[in-house]
């Protein structure tokens, strides 16, 4: 049985409490990787009971959810410690001898690029993209339903920010942060609306952030006396 993430079960709260019928809902978490006997289960514990309650019942009766901690803002989860640090030594080794990059400049549309400074984007070669998606699965065994992830360095220079966006043609994100220091006073925090207030993950060394799509969320801008945020950028769909 797939393992099911703590994002379905809010996501099918909501659908029973909009009134979506089971076998409607049971199709769509099939149609996004969810196993239909995982899919049926879950349906079936959402069914007529209240909301939050659910969470907490049916955390306890699904084996795959012993360890989850479920909040409202489910669709955002934090990580710690999620690569070797000898590992980030040698992916920062790999792209301080890289040459060239692209950047934002020729790949965002302009209403995300508006009047940002410079990100630079660096792809990775097979062997450390491999060995990153390793290490990252064991905090999102979900990507293994997934078609096409893609990973790849970020280098957000002073003045650089990202405009608020859903990225909604992809279905997972998740940023690692790669600065041993950040100042709070420097910028570039990962920012996203929840029940209606403004929340936001510092990108501190080695934590990661893990969003569900499609999901509000912006990028703060790097101040002038910031040094660039690096970081690993993952997208899956």
């Amino acid at each position: 049985m797939t393992q099911i993430n703590p994002s379905w079960i809010n996501w099918a709260i909501e659908n029973v409490a909009m009134g979506v019928a089971d076998a409607a809902l049971v199709d769509a978490m099939v149609k996004a990787g969810i196993d239909a006997s995982a899919a049926a289960l879950l349906v079936s514990k959402v069914r007529g009971l209240p909301g939050y309650e659910v969470l907490e019942r049916t955390m306890r009766k699904c084996q795959h959810l012993e360890q989850a901690s479920i909040s409202k803002s489910a669709l955002i989860s934090k990580h710690i410690n999620v690569l070797p640090t000898e590992f980030i030594t040698e992916i920062n080794k790999y792209v301080d001898g890289q040459v060239s990059s692209r950047s934002n400049f020729s790949c965002w549309p302009k209403e995300l690029l508006r009047s940002s400074g410079a990100v630079l984007v660096y792809d990775f070669p097979k062997e450390i993209s491999d060995k990153i998606f390793e290490h990252v699965k064991l905090f999102a065994p979900e990507l293994s339903n997934f078609e096409t992830n893609h990973a790849m360095y970020q280098r957000w220079m002073p003045g650089s920010y990202i405009t608020w966006h859903s990225d909604s043609s992809w279905k997972v994100a998740i940023t690692i942060y790669l600065n041993e220091t950040w100042d709070k006073n420097w910028g570039g925090y990962f920012a996203y609306e929840s029940d209606n207030e403004i929340k936001c993950i510092k990108p501190e060394f080695n934590i990661a952030s893990k969003t569900f799509l499609p999901m509000e969320h912006t990028v703060f801008a790097v101040t002038p006396d910031a040094p660039p945020r690096n970081a690993i950028q993952i997208f899956a769909k």
